[in-house]
C-alpha cells in the first residue's frame, strides 16, 4: 500500500510522510528511516560528520535520573533522520531542497505528566524560582486592613470584621457580618483590634440559630429576627467598640450566660471546629421536641435530652470517610477540631471525643438503614443477616445478575462461588473490661459475624487434633497459642477470590491462633450469605487447605451451628504465593494454574485486603467491642464500595490483558505442540483429561500428580530447613538459627534479582519498570532490618558492625549456542550502583572474613543450606534447557544466532532469562561454600560455563553431525542414576512443559470467559439496585422525602450502570440489563471506508431504509410479543436495539459530513430516544411510534432483505448486526423499495397459492393486527373521553362566570337604583 503524504505549505509548515493503514514492517523502516537502537552507547559524532545524505544512529534511552526523568521529551538531531536542524517546538526545522522523511516519535508529544509538557519538579522549579518572593508577599498583605470602609455598605467603622471562611467578602461591618452570616452561622471569623485581626466568633456579633421555621425566628417569640440578634449582643454587654481581655486564652469563645432569653447556649461541632451559639428553637403549640427540631436543621444532638453539644451533618460525613479511608481516631480528629478552634491554646477548646464516638455509631446505623431501604419499611422487623453488607457485584448471584436461563449461557465454571479465606493477627483487641456490655446496633447486619451465635458455636465446638499431612506451617503450629491480654488474637475473614470483596457475615474474631472451628464458621457463613448454594459449585482458596480440606464435611457435620449443603461440590485451593512454601506435591493438587475452570486468579487477594485494614488496628484495639465490630464493618463496607467504583476500569483491564496473555499462551503452547509424536500428545491429552475428572467429580487431589515429573527429586531447600530446625528443638541449642540463616540466604537470592530487574530497566527504562524496582528494594531493605535485628536478638555478644564483610560479584553466564550475541555491556555491567541495597553485605558465616566465635557452630548449618541451595539451581537449569531444547526443536532458526523479533524469539529469551537467574544461584551457592571452606567435600559442584549450558543436540537437531562423539555437560550426569536416563528426563521435562503450558493456556480461555460475562453481571447487579430502589418510591405510604432519597439512589445506581455499559461497549463487553448487545455488533474499518462512498442523497435513502426497517422490528414486536419467552424477548429487544445503534452510527456519520442537508428520520429519532429511556419493550411506545402512518420518507416495505424478526422464533443463530449489512441490504433493495401503502393488499395476499397453514397463519396476523387496531382505538377513545372531560369542565366554569356576572350586574343596578333614590 503506497503512503499518503500531506503535504503543507513551505512557509512555517512542515511537510511528511504518513504511513497509514497497515505496512509491512520493510515498508514501514524505509518510509520513517527508524533505526534499531543498538545495544553499545554510541558515540555523537561532532557537529561537522553530520550529513543530511546519511542517516544519523539513534541514542540508546539513558538511565533515567532526578534530573532526567521527567524533562520533556523533545525532538534531538538524532532523531531526525534528513537533517539535524531542530525548528519551533523541537520539530525539525523545514529545508529548501524538498520534503523531509522523519521519524514518527517526534510527532508523539511530550513525555511529561502533563498536557504542557512539564512535570511536577518542573513545575515546582518554576515556582521557587519565579513565584515563591510573590506569593509570600500576597500571603503578608492579606494580614493587613485593606480599608476603613465596610464591603457591604460602604460606611466607615473603626472596628472591622473578615470572615476567613468566605471567598471575597472583603471587611465587614458588625451588622453587614451580622447580616451575611445569617444563614452561615459555623464560620470562623477575626475582628481588627487596631494592629492586627485577632480570632473571634461569631456569636459575639449577633448571629442566632432559629429552629423549626426553615432559619427563621418562631412567631411565639413575639419579636424580629433583628431584634432577637441585637437582644443578644446587647445581654453580654458587647459595644461596636468593645475590647478584648488579653487574659482570655480562648479569645472569647463562650457567652458569660449560657442563656440568653429563652435561647440556650449549644456548642457546634463543625468541620472547621468548635462554635459557641445561642439557639431558639421553636415554640408552637404540637412542635416537635428540640432534638427533632435539630435533625430537621440537619444538626445532630449528642443526647436526645437536655442536649448541649450538636454534631453538623457535615461533619459526620466528613469524619465518616476519615475514619473508614484514613483510620483517622476520634481522638484524633477531636484533637483537629480543637486546633481549628483554638490555634494557640488548644486544650481550652472543648473535648467531644467521647460524644463524637457514640454519635458516629448511631450515624453510621442510621445510614445503612436509610441506604439498605429499612426507612420505607412499615414493620419494625430488625435487619437480618448481612442486610448492611454489599457483596461483590461482578459476581455471579441468582435473581440479582443473572438472567434467568444462566445456566444455558455459556460454561458452567464461571458460575462457581470463587472465595479465599485468611487470617489476620493485626487487627487484635485488648481485653477491656466492662467493654462487653457496650451496645451493638447492628450486630450480624455488616460483615462481622452475629457475636451471640458465633460465642455459641465456639462454647460448643471443640478444635480437632489432626496429625500434619504437609509442612508444618505457623497457621496449623500456632493454632493453640493464646495471646496475654487479648480477647481477640485477630481476624479471621472470607472474601471474593476473584475481586477481593468481603462476603457479608464472614469476618470473626480469633481468640487464639488461626483454628478450624474459626474458619468453619466463617465458610459456612460466606456460602449461606452469597447463596453458594444456588450455583454449580464452590471453589475456596486458603493458605492450608491441604490440612484443611481432609475432614471438612465431618467437622460440618458435628457443629451444630455449621450447615454446609451436602450435594454442594466444593474444591480446595492454595493460592499461588502460599502454594511454593507447601510440599512439591501440593503444587499440582492445589494451586489455581491446575484446577480447571479457575481462570486466572492468584487466590491472594485477601492479603492486599488485610493491608489496607491492618490500619485500622489502631483505632479498634482499644475501643468497645461494640464500636470495633461496627467501625470494621464500616471499613470493610468502604473497601468493597471502592472497588464497586472501580470495578469497571478492573474488568476492562483483566479483559486487556487476558486476549494477551491467551495469545503469547497458545504460541509458547503451539511451539511445544509441534515437535510433540501423535502418541504423546494422546497420552498426556488422556493423562490430563482422566486427572481433571477425577479431581473434578471426585474431589481426588492425588490424580493432579500426573502434572508433577515422576523421575526422583534432590532434597528441596526448604526439606533441608525443616530438617535442622528439628534437629534444633531436639537438641534444646538456640532457637531461630536455621530460620535466620534460610532468610539470609533467601535475602541474597532477592538481591540477584534485583540486579536483574536493575539490568532490564537500564536496557529498556519505563516508569512501571523503576517503580517495581523501587518496591522490590524497599522490601529487600526491610528484610535486611529484620535480619540484623534477629541477629541482635539471636547473638547479643556479636557487633556486626565491626566485621569485615565480603561483596558477592557475580558475573552472569552466557546461555548462547553457536555464536555469542550478548553485548561488551554484560561484563562491564553499567548499571551496577554498589550504593544501593542490593549489593549491601548480608550477615552470614560465609560473609566475613573473620567469624564471630558465637557463630562457630553456624557454619555446618549453612553449609547443609547451600548444598540444597545448590543442588535446586541446578534441578531448575536443567529443566530450563530441556525446555530450551524443544524449543530450537520447533525453529531450529533461534539456536543459531539469527533471531527475529518474533513470539520464539520472546520465548527463548524468557528461558534464557531464567536460566542466568538459576545459574546466578549456583554459583552463589559456590561461592557461599568456598568461604565456608567446604567446597572441596562438594567436587561434584564443578564450575559453571557457557558450554554447560547448551542445548541437547540430540532433541533439536537430530541430524547434525558429530554426535557421536559429543558428550552431555556434567549437570547432566548430576541427581541421574545412569547417562542412559537421561532422555528420560529430558522426555519427563518435556511432557511436565507440554501439560502445564496447556493448562496456562486452558485457565487463560477460562479468565476471558469469566471477564467477558462479569462484565454484564457488573451492569445486571446496578439495574437490580437501580429497580429496587425505585421500588422503594412506590411502595404504599411513601413519603416526599422518602420518595426523593430512592429516586436518588436509583439515578445513582443507573449512572453507574451506564458508564460501565458505555465503557465496556468499547472493548467488546456485554452491557446487560434489561437486554443485552450482541456481541457480533461491529463496527469495522472497512465500515468507514464502504459510507465514505455515498453521497448526501445516498445517505439520506440509506437513513430512510434503516428506520422504515426499525419501524418493522418494532411492529412485528407487538404483534408477536406475547408469544415470545422472556428469553426471546431480551434477545429480541438486543437485536433490535442493535439496529437502531446502526441507524444511529450511519446518521452520526452523514450529520457530521453534511450538517444540515440531512433529514433526520422521525421514526428513527423516536425509537433512539425510547433505547436511551429503557422503553423499548413497551408496547404503547412502539405503537406510537413505529405505528404512526404519518411518516412518508420511512414508509414499510413490501419485504426486507435479511428479515430476521418475521421468522424470529425459529432461528438458531443469532443476526448479524452491522453497518455493512444493513448497506448491503439497502443495495439489494433500492431498486424495488414499493411501500406497502402503493399496492392493492389483495394483490400482496395471493389467496389461491396460499396453503391451509398459511391461511392459518395470516389469520393469525390478522388477528394480531385488529388487536393492534383496537388498542390503537382504545388510545383514541380515552384521548376523546379526556377531552369530553375538558368540555364538561369548560362549560361549568363558563356557567359559573356568567351567573357571576349576572350577579355583578344585578347588584350594580340595585346600588344605582338605590342611589337615585
Amino acid at each position: 500500500m503506497a503512503p499518503s503524504t500531506i503535504v503543507f505549505p513551505k512557509q512555517g509548515f512542515l511537510e511528511y510522510t504518513l504511513v497509514k493503514g497497515k505496512t509491512s514492517r520493510g515498508q514501514r523502516d524505509r518510509l520513517v528511516q527508524a533505526k534499531k537502537p543498538s545495544r553499545k552507547r554510541p558515540q555523537t559524532p561532532p557537529p561537522s560528520s553530520q550529513s543530511t545524505s546519511s542517516p544519523v544512529k539513534r541514542p540508546r534511552k539513558r538511565k533515567r535520573s532526578d534530573s532526567t526523568a521527567d524533562e520533556p521529551r523533545v525532538a534531538s538531531p538524532s532523531t531526525i533522520e534528513s537533517g539535524p536542524t531542530i525548528g519551533f517546538d523541537g520539530f525539525p526545522a523545514l529545508e529548501d531542497d524538498g520534503p523531509n522523511i522523519i521519524n514518527l516519535d517526534a510527532f508523539r508529544g511530550p513525555n511529561g505528566t502533563t498536557a504542557a509538557g512539564k512535570s511536577t519538579h518542573d513545575y515546582m522549579h518554576e515556582w521557587a524560582e519565579q513565584k515563591q518572593s510573590v506569593y509570600l508577599s500576597q500571603l503578608l498583605r492579606n494580614e493587613a486592613r485593606m480599608s476603613s470602609d465596610c464591603s457591604r455598605c460602604n460606611t466607615a467603622h473603626k472596628t472591622v470584621w473578615k470572615c476567613l471562611d468566605c471567598v471575597g467578602a472583603g471587611e465587614q461591618c458588625r451588622g453587614c457580618l451580622r447580616e451575611s452570616h445569617s444563614h452561615n452561622p459555623f464560620h470562623r471569623v477575626a475582628k481588627w483590634n487596631g494592629h492586627f485581626f485577632q480570632p473571634s466568633w461569631l456569636w459575639r456579633v449577633g448571629v442566632i440559630v432559629c429552629l423549626g421555621h426553615q432559619g427563621s425566628l418562631c412567631p411565639s417569640y413575639g419579636t424580629t429576627y433583628r431584634e432577637m440578634q441585637d437582644r443578644c449582643v446587647k445581654s453580654n454587654g458587647i459595644l461596636d467598640d468593645d475590647g478584648f481581655n488579653p487574659d482570655d486564652p480562648t479569645f472569647g469563645a463562650t457567652p458569660s450566660d449560657s442563656h440568653i432569653g429563652s435561647g440556650k447556649i449549644l456548642t457546634f461541632a463543625h468541620t472547621n471546629g468548635f462554635h459557641d451559639l445561642p439557639i431558639y428553637p421553636c415554640q408552637c403549640d404540637g412542635a416537635p421536641l428540640l432534638d427533632e427540631q435539630l435533625l430537621e436543621m440537619e444538626l445532630y444532638p449528642a443526647t436526645s435530652t437536655d442536649t448541649s453539644t450538636v454534631f453538623t451533618f457535615g461533619l459526620l460525613n466528613h469524619f465518616h470517610l476519615m475514619r473508614v479511608d484514613s483510620h483517622l481516631s476520634t481522638e484524633n480528629y477531636c484533637r483537629i477540631l480543637q486546633r481549628l478552634t483554638n490555634f494557640v491554646f488548644p486544650e481550652k477548646a472543648p473535648d467531644r471525643k467521647r460524644e463524637l464516638a457514640r454519635v458516629w455509631q448511631q450515624w453510621n446505623h442510621l445510614t445503612n438503614l436509610k441506604r439498605y431501604g429499612y426507612g420505607f419499611k412499615n414493620t419494625e422487623e430488625p435487619p437480618g443477616k448481612g442486610a448492611f453488607a454489599l457483596y461483590c457485584a461482578a459476581c455471579p448471584q441468582p435473581g440479582i445478575n443473572l438472567p434467568e436461563d444462566w445456566r444455558s449461557r455459556g460454561p458452567l465454571y464461571q458460575y462457581y462461588r470463587y472465595l479465599v479465606g485468611d487470617g489476620n493477627f493485626v487487627c487484635n483487641h485488648i481485653q477491656i473490661g466492662g467493654s462487653q456490655n457496650s451496645v451493638r446496633l447492628g450486630d450480624g447486619t455488616g460483615y462481622m459475624v452475629a457475636s451471640a451465635e458465633y460465642k455459641d458455636h465456639l462454647e460448643q465446638t471443640s478444635e480437632s487434633v489432626e496429625p500434619p499431612t504437609c509442612y508444618e506451617h505457623r497457621a496449623v503450629a500456632d493454632k493453640n497459642k493464646s495471646k496475654k491480654g487479648y480477647d481477640s488474637t485477630g481476624l479471621v475473614a472470607v472474601a471474593c477470590a476473584r475481586h477481593g470483596c468481603f462476603a457479608p457475615c464472614s469476618c470473626a474474631d480469633m481468640q487464639k491462633g488461626e483454628r478450624q472451628v474459626n474458619m468453619d464458621f466463617v465458610m459456612c457463613q460466606a456460602c449461606q450469605s452469597t447463596n453458594a448454594e444456588a450455583l454449580p459449585g464452590v471453589l475456596f482458596a486458603y493458605d492450608i487447605n491441604c490440612q484443611y480440606c481432609v475432614h471438612f464435611r465431618d467437622r460440618i457435620a458435628r457443629g451444630q451451628y455449621l450447615s454446609f449443603p451436602a450435594s454442594l461440590p466444593i474444591h480446595f485451593l492454595i493460592g499461588l504465593f502460599h502454594v511454593h512454601g507447601h510440599k512439591e506435591e501440593c503444587l499440582a493438587r492445589f494451586a489455581p494454574t491446575y484446577f480447571p475452570g479457575a481462570g486466572m486468579t492468584s487466590g491472594e487477594i485477601l492479603e492486599s485486603l488485610w493491608s489496607q485494614l491492618n490500619s485500622a488496628a489502631n483505632i479498634t484495639r482499644s475501643a468497645t467491642l461494640a464500636n470495633r465490630s461496627e467501625t470494621l464493618d464500616a471499613c470493610m463496607a468502604d473497601i468493597n464500595w471502592r472497588k464497586l467504583q472501580s470495578m469497571a476500569g478492573f474488568l476492562i483491564r483483566q479483559r486487556k490483558r487476558a486476549v494477551e496473555e491467551l495469545a503469547n499462551a497458545e504460541e509458547r503452547f503451539r511451539q511445544l505442540d509441534q515437535t510433540a509424536s501423535v502418541d504423546q500428545r494422546t497420552s498426556w491429552s488422556k493423562q490430563m483429561e482422566d486427572a481433571n475428572k477425577m479431581r473434578m467429580s471426585e474431589g481426588q487431589t492425588t490424580a493432579m500428580d500426573v502434572y508433577n515429573p515422576t523421575n526422583e527429586r534432590i532434597e528441596p531447600k526448604i526439606a533441608v530447613q525443616i530438617r535442622l530446625m528439628r534437629e534444633e528443638s531436639q537438641s534444646n541449642g538456640l532457637l531461630g538459627v536455621t530460620t535466620w540463616l534460610s532468610a539470609g540466604i533467601s535475602l541474597q537470592e532477592l538481591h540477584l534479582q534485583i540486579r536483574h530487574m536493575a539490568e532490564a530497566h537500564y536496557r529498556s527504562p519505563t516508569d512501571e519498570r523503576g517503580l517495581e524496582l523501587e518496591k522490590k528494594r524497599e522490601v529487600a531493605l526491610r528484610k535486611l532490618n529484620e535480619l540484623h535485628s534477629e541477629a541482635l536478638t539471636l547473638f547479643p555478644t556479636t557487633r556486626l558492625d565491626g566485621l569485615l564483610g565480603r561483596r558477592i560479584s557475580l558475573h552472569d553466564v552466557c546461555t548462547c549456542e553457536d555464536t555469542c550475541i550478548c553485548s561488551a555491556s554484560e561484563v562491564d555491567q553499567p548499571w551496577a550502583d554498589r550504593s544501593h541495597v542490593e549489593y549491601t553485605v548480608v550477615p552470614l558465616p560465609s560473609s566475613f572474613r573473620t567469624i564471630p566465635p558465637a557463630w562457630t557452630d553456624l557454619r555446618h548449618r549453612e553449609e547443609a543450606l547451600r548444598v540444597a541451595q545448590a543442588n535446586e539451581a541446578l534441578e531448575l537449569l536443567r529443566a530450563d534447557i530441556g525446555h530450551k531444547s524443544y524449543l530450537y526443536r520447533a525453529n531450529r532458526g533461534l539456536a543459531t544466532g539469527k533471531r527475529e523479533r518474533t513470539r520464539g524469539y520472546d520465548a527463548i529469551n524468557s528461558v534464557e532469562r531464567s536460566m542466568k537467574i538459576n545459574a546466578q544461584r549456583y554459583k552463589l551457592a559456590r561461592w557461599g561454600l568456598e568461604h565456608l571452606d567446604a567446597l572441596e567435600r562438594y567436587p561434584q559442584f564443578r564450575p559453571l560455563h557457557r558450554e554447560h549450558t547448551k542445548a541437547v543436540t540430540a532433541i533439536y537437531d537430530t541430524n547434525k553431525p558429530g554426535q557421536r562423539t559429543d558428550d552431555l555437560s556434567w549437570i547432566w550426569k548430576m541427581n541421574v542414576k545412569k547417562d542412559s536416563e537421561t532422555y528420560n528426563y529430558l522426555h519427563e521435562v518435556y511432557r511436565i512443559n507440554w501439560i502445564r503450558s496447556i493448562s496456562i493456556r486452558d485457565r487463560w480461555k477460562e479468565e476471558l470467559t469469566i471477564v467477558t460475562s462479569e462484565m454484564e453481571w457488573y451492569v445486571r447487579y446496578m439495574y437490580f439496585r437501580k429497580e429496587r430502589a425505585q421500588g422503594w418510591a412506590a411502595a404504599d405510604g411513601v413519603d416526599a422525602g422518602q420518595k426523593a432519597y430512592a429516586y436518588r439512589q436509583a439515578n445513582m445506581w443507573s449512572s453507574i450502570a451506564i458508564h460501565a455499559a458505555t465503557e465496556f461497549s468499547r472493548v467488546g463487553g456485554h452491557i446487560g440489563h434489561p437486554f443485552r448487545l450482541s456481541p457480533r455488533f461491529m463496527l469495522p474499518h472497512a465500515t468507514v471506508i464502504t459510507l465514505a462512498k455515498l453521497d448526501s442523497s445516498s445517505l439520506q435513502n440509506l437513513l430512510q431504509y434503516a428506520s422504515s426497517r426499525a419501524r418493522a422490528i418494532g411492529l412485528t414486536f407487538v404483534t408477536n410479543h406475547r408469544t415470545f419467552s422472556d428469553a426471546d424477548r431480551a434477545e429480541y429487544i438486543g437485536c433490535f436495539s442493535n439496529k437502531i445503534l446502526v441507524g444511529a452510527y450511519v446518521l452520526g456519520y452523514a450529520v457530521v459530513l453534511h450538517g444540515d442537508a440531512i433529514t433526520v428520520p422521525w421514526a428513527l429519532r423516536k425509537l433512539g430516544r425510547a433505547l436511551t429511556q429503557e422503553r423499548l419493550m413497551d408496547v404503547t411506545v412502539l405503537l406510537e411510534t413505529a405505528g404512526d402512518h404519518g411518516y412518508q420518507t420511512d414508509e414499510l416495505l413490501e419485504f426486507y432483505a435479511g428479515d430476521w424478526w418475521t421468522e424470529f422464533k425459529s432461528r438458531t443463530v443469532s443476526p448479524t448486526v452491522s453497518v455493512a449489512k444493513l448497506v448491503e441490504y439497502w443495495r439489494t433493495q433500492s431498486r424495488s423499495m414499493i411501500s406497502l401503502g402503493r399496492r392493492n393488499i389483495l394483490d400482496l395476499a395471493n389467496l389461491p397459492s396460499m396453503t391451509r397453514d398459511e391461511i392459518y397463519c395470516a389469520r393469525r396476523v390478522a388477528d394480531d393486527a385488529l388487536r393492534q387496531l383496537e388498542l390503537e382505538s382504545e388510545q383514541a377513545i380515552h384521548h376523546l373521553n379526556d377531552v369530553e372531560k375538558m368540555i364538561i369542565e369548560t362549560t361549568i366554569v363558563s356557567e359559573n362566570l356568567r351567573a357571576l356576572v349576572e350577579r355583578f350586574t344585578r347588584d350594580r343596578r340595585d346600588d344605582l337604583v338605590a342611589g337615585n333614590g
